[in-house]
């Protein structure tokens, strides 16, 4: 129905690639410019116009594709962290092509929330909306994924917010799902302490040959750091390279056992 909706589609990915907002406003001015005369029929032609106009826009958003967001925040651009991306790789492919897929290791730690507040609750007319503090607050992990580059996946880490030592620890792992780790933290991050676990009890057991790369953030590769990781995994340890991308460092190791 929308006229030349090839060409809306491409107005569409054109603001997107570069990175700028994308609003059913965006489309409906995309339609004033280009065609007038259909838009203004279709608004005649209904009695609730514009309510039409926009229920067809966000159909057509999302027969192409498109889906609902919360804008993010980015401080490069996609074409920036492409190109770090690509030199990167070619770094890499240089220097350590001679080793197997199955010896390079790709870290991840992602941060999650769950039991999050609700934005509304039902509530007695006239009467208090107030909820217990208990309630107020969301609680948070953070999963610590490992893959090789050959594509096998290791078991996840996940680091619970808590006292080391406390209840979580000490009561409740024996009912978490078997097959992966479990650690706790104060603010459900990696530290030295649960990094030290991290390579003694996930790592090391499943590292058969004579070397392998980690690729990690700075925080894993300060003297504390490197100082847990020889205690318990390594012998030698030397890192190769520092990319800043965002705020993050990005450090290639290579271990030797």
């Amino acid at each position: 129905m929308i006229p030349n909706a090839d060409g809306l589609e491409a107005f569409m990915y054109k603001r997107r690639d570069a990175e700028l907002a994308l609003t059913c406003t965006h489309l409906v001015n995309y339609l004033k410019r280009n065609h007038k005369p259909w838009l203004e029929q279709y608004l005649s032609d209904r009695w609730s116009g514009y309510k039409s106009l926009l229920k067809l826009l966000q159909q057509f958003c999302a027969r192409h594709g498109f889906t609902r967001q919360k804008p993010a925040k980015s401080k490069q651009t996609q074409e920036q962290l492409e190109k770090v991306r690509q030199e990167f790789t070619q770094d890499f492919n240089v220097v350590f092509s001679g080793f197997s897929p199955s010896v390079i290791i790709n870290v991840d730690e992602t941060g999650m929330t769950y039991d999050m507040p609700p934005h509304a609750i039902w509530s007695v007319k006239g009467g208090s909306s107030k909820i217990s503090s208990g309630e107020k607050h969301s609680y948070r992990m953070t999963a610590v994924l490992s893959v090789r580059a050959n594509g096998e996946k290791l078991p996840i880490l996940f680091i619970l917010r808590g006292e080391p030592g406390g209840r979580i620890e000490t009561g409740e792992f024996e009912t978490y799902p078997i097959g992966h780790y479990y650690a706790v933290q104060e603010s459900a991050w990696m530290d030295a302490r649960v990094w030290a676990f991290y390579v003694r009890n996930l790592l090391s057991p499943r590292l058969d040959e004579l070397f392998f790369f980690f690729w990690t953030t700075s925080i894993h590769v300060s003297k504390e750091g490197r100082s847990q990781a020889r205690r318990v995994a390594v012998s030698w340890l030397q890192s190769l390279r520092t990319q800043q991308v965002w705020s993050s460092h990005w450090t290639l190791e290579l271990w030797h056992r």
